[in-house]
């Protein structure tokens, strides 16, 4: 569930890039003037109808420098796909090698438990033959309860520890008997060459040379919008009165006093 959240984020991210590259839409705009005037505006006559149609002009390059926002912004959700897909993978594992751990802890918890039961046995039957104290099957009885807790533990802590490793692929109960590993295989330690060599490649930290280059577009697309944007306009406009048809143009750019 989590990388299908950060996956739909990728995705929105290259709907917005998309967006981004593309002009802004033209506006349709009808105007009807004089209508319903006296006489002394000439009445239904007088009635003046204009159809525009107007495009705004991005200056200064803007759309290619929000263009280049959205690009960087999908490459870095492209790079937090990458860290949570190797988080998940990363706490998978350390689930998994719970449950193998605690899979061999219940097992010397049961050995523990059954020489516990040999002993307190052949204590009993010592005392009872008078060849030992009664003191010494009294602890060999407390030897035996303490194991027997370490069993009931070991086994409570690896139902955790199987739910924790469960609940990685959404399961609410464990469906498998046992996790197959061998906890005794001890790799070498990488070189300090292997690390630095890889660690450029982790997302969390390869992400940064995007994330600045996004920054510095970001600075460069707000620097863009201090110059005012153009908006063209043509139509047609049509007097009533006259039956007659005339073309209107115009432009429009905001005055930067403040």
């Amino acid at each position: 569930h989590e990388v299908a959240a950060v996956l739909g984020e990728v995705r929105a991210s290259e709907g917005k890039a998309l967006q981004a590259s593309l002009f802004s839409n033209p506006e349709m705009d009808l105007q009807v003037e004089n209508l319903g005037g006296g006489d002394g505006n000439g009445g239904a006559g007088a009635v003046e109808t204009t159809l525009e149609l107007s495009q705004l002009i991005e200056l200064g390059d803007k759309r290619s420098k929000r263009f280049q926002v959205a690009a960087f912004e999908k490459k870095l959700a492209g790079w937090d796909y990458e860290a949570k897909r190797l988080d998940i993978y990363t706490s998978t594992t350390i689930a998994f090698l719970d449950v193998l751990a605690a899979q061999e802890q219940l097992r010397i918890a049961k050995e523990t438990l059954r020489l516990s039961e040999q002993v307190f046995n052949t204590v009993a039957e010592r005392v009872k033959g008078g060849k030992v104290s009664p003191l010494e099957e009294t602890r060999a009885a407390v030897t035996l309860s303490f194991s027997q807790i370490k069993v009931e533990t070991s086994e409570r802590n690896l139902k955790a520890a199987r739910k924790r490793l469960a609940s990685k692929w959404s399961s609410t109960s464990p469906l498998f008997e046992k996790a197959e590993g061998n906890l005794d295989i001890i790799r070498p330690t990488p070189s300090a060459e292997f690390v630095n060599r890889h660690a450029a490649r982790n997302p969390e930290i390869a992400r940064w040379d995007d994330e600045i280059q996004r920054r510095r577009a970001a600075l460069s697309l707000e620097t863009a919008r201090r110059i005012p944007n153009l908006t063209v306009s043509g139509g047609v406009r049509r007097f009533e009165e006259t039956d007659d048809h005339a073309i209107v143009l115009g432009v429009s750019i905001p005055v930067p006093f403040f």
